[in-house]
């Protein structure tokens, strides 16, 4: 049989049916111009030219059977009188693609003795949209005469037809100004083939029709097969092209789409595969998209390439995009990219692997294209790191990007995360490396800004000295009126134990004798200083010897330092002398 069902099966039969004629062991489907008499139980044919028709659907006036057409062309029975036309419920219509004014259409369709096509019920209104195609075109009804009133070509008025399709809101005369032109003509358009009225000057499509005479002569005419179609046998039939072909440039055959192409239905050529698609077999009626990870670049592909390491792609992708800086991949045919984790990141696009942050440097989410430096006063001593380490109270790191902290010097001190040290406030000291805060000076002392030690006397007119403060009152008191004027600055009278110091004392004194702080007055003969330590564990003693100090009994309780000779000597707790004070 020269028909494959769509199964792909073929059914071998002894003899052709009766439809069918023999042609060299194929049995083909007779020509349509062939009569249908295999129902009388008569061949239709005996081969595929018309003159082998047993009965002829046309015949010429001698009897003889018309021809047909060629291969490629197709057999067009005329049944209207005028080339062209088309029966349709007993009325002759024809498109004219060539858009015209309602007025030139109105001329075209008197030429042939017509008028413009009027659709009165639903079916007619479909088919007048619907022939030569959707474009939306002239219909024969007007209200030129006489605003709103319609009426149709062949003269009836809308309001006695029965049928009318107006679109929503039309007729509206276009919401125009009464004195300019109106909207006199009507359109059909849409796909529900609705009315609406505009200007009979616009340009449209439109279909005339005439009047069908049944005893009109018909004619054949060849006309040659539209595209997408074969015509096989010159006659009536015209098949469309199934998916997957399309029709040779004479009509004759649909041939198949070659590998990387498609076609629809009705197609006269194939189209390339576009970019991002491919296909692998012929008489394809569509194309694949690539898969995610592959792509197709051109036209026409019948595979799809891979994309490499560092690249991804979606499906039907035309190329593949590289991973953004902060993501990579490590597999070729990818469809994503993975973030970088935290303490890495990839700087450029299309990277393969990612890079540690080296020491001093983090990244604290994954995705980073670059590395920040730990702030000052930070730091970190591994790379990959995702984060920054404060520095801990008593160092710091003054620039950024610090892999270690420096220990605070003494005299200045930190707090955790710190920048730079502070030195100690006037007043305070720190004598170690490393200090979190600065100690205060004892009372009496004081300091400069940063200082290691107290080095300075608070109150006015001391004197430092090896680590304490001295100040010398010339004017003379009782031991006991000296003793208040020093516990007044939180002092102590002098108390020399080692003979630098009692060197000092002396000399502040400038030549002139001075209360110190020593007496036995709560245990004659049993000497302390002001601080309470005992004469005799001190390791020092200074009496003058000549004559022999102390020598006043309970009478002298009281030590003072000569001025002459800076030895001791016992003397009445009431009597008037300078003294010096001493803090520390």
């Amino acid at each position: 049989m020269d028909e494959t069902p769509a199964d792909g099966t073929v059914t071998c039969v002894a003899d052709c049916p009766l439809t069918h004629f023999n042609d060299d062991g194929v049995c083909k489907r007779c020509s349509s111009l062939c009569s249908d008499v295999s129902g009388d139980g008569r061949v239709v044919c005996t081969g595929p030219a018309a003159d082998q028709c047993t009965v002829c659907v046309y015949t010429a006036s001698d009897g003889s059977c018309f021809e047909g057409c060629n291969p490629g062309q197709r057999t067009i029975k005329n049944v209207c009188g005028i080339p062209g036309y088309v029966l349709f419920n007993e009325v002759c219509y024809k498109y004219f693609e060539e858009e015209k004014t309602y007025d030139e259409a109105r001329q075209t369709c008197d030429v042939d003795g017509g008028i413009v096509a009027v659709p009165k019920d639903s079916q007619t209104n479909t088919f007048i949209h619907e022939l030569g195609g959707t474009m939306k075109r002239w219909i024969g009804l007007t209200d030129i005469d006489d605003e709103d009133q319609w009426v149709f070509a062949d003269g009836q008025s809308l309001t006695s037809s029965s049928y009318e399709n107006w679109n929503t809101d039309e007729p509206n005369n276009g919401n125009v100004d009464p004195d300019e032109v109106g909207e006199d003509c009507v359109e059909v358009s849409g796909s529900s083939h609705n009315w609406n009225d505009i200007g009979c000057h616009n340009i449209d499509t439109f279909v005339c029709q005439i009047d069908y005479t049944p005893s009109a002569v018909v004619t054949l005419t060849c006309e040659p097969c539209q595209p997408g179609y074969k015509c096989v046998n010159g006659d009536e039939v015209e098949e469309i092209c199934p998916a997957g072909t399309y029709s040779r440039a004479d009509g004759t055959a649909c041939d198949p789409c070659a590998v990387g192409e498609f076609g629809s239905s009705g197609s006269s050529t194939c189209q390339l595969c576009p970019a991002g698609e491919f296909s692998t077999q012929a008489e394809a009626s569509r194309c694949e998209p690539c898969p995610a990870g592959q792509y197709s670049s051109s036209e026409g592909s019948t595979s799809c390439k891979v994309c490499t390491a560092g690249q991804y792609s979606s499906s039907d992708s035309s190329a593949c995009q590289p991973c953004p800086a902060g993501q990579f991949n490590t597999q070729s045919g990818s469809s994503s990219c993975d973030n970088c984790p935290a303490g890495q990141y990839s700087q450029s696009e299309g990277s393969t692997s990612c890079q540690d942050c080296p020491a001093g440097k983090y990244s604290l989410r994954s995705g980073s294209s670059v590395c920040w430096l730990c702030p000052a006063g930070w730091f970190n001593t591994q790379s990959g790191s995702d984060s920054c380490d404060s520095c801990p109270a008593g160092q710091h790191s003054p620039s950024i990007g610090s892999t270690s902290c420096q220990v605070c010097p003494a005299g200045t001190y930190s707090s955790s995360g710190s920048r730079d040290c502070t030195n100690c406030p006037a007043g305070q000291y720190s004598d170690t490396d490393g200090s979190t805060g600065c100690l205060d000076c004892p009372t009496g002392f004081t300091s400069t800004a940063g200082a290691t030690s107290c080095n300075s006397c608070a109150f006015s007119g001391y004197i430092y000295s090896n680590g304490r403060c001295y100040k010398d009152f010339a004017e003379k008191n009782t031991y006991s009126e000296a003793q208040q004027t020093c516990a007044a600055d939180s002092a102590r009278l002098a108390m020399p134990k080692d003979s630098p110091t009692n060197t000092f004392i002396a000399g502040l004194g400038a030549g002139e004798d001075r209360w110190i702080g020593l007496t036995d007055i709560d245990n004659e003969d049993q000497w302390e200083f002001a601080d309470g330590q005992s004469l005799d564990s001190s390791g020092y003693k200074n009496w003058n010897n000549n004559p022999q100090e102390p020598n006043g009994g309970t009478s002298e309780n009281c030590a003072e330092v000569l001025g002459s000779s800076h030895k001791w000597n016992d003397e009445s707790c009431d009597s008037s002398r300078g003294f010096v004070c001493q803090i520390g």
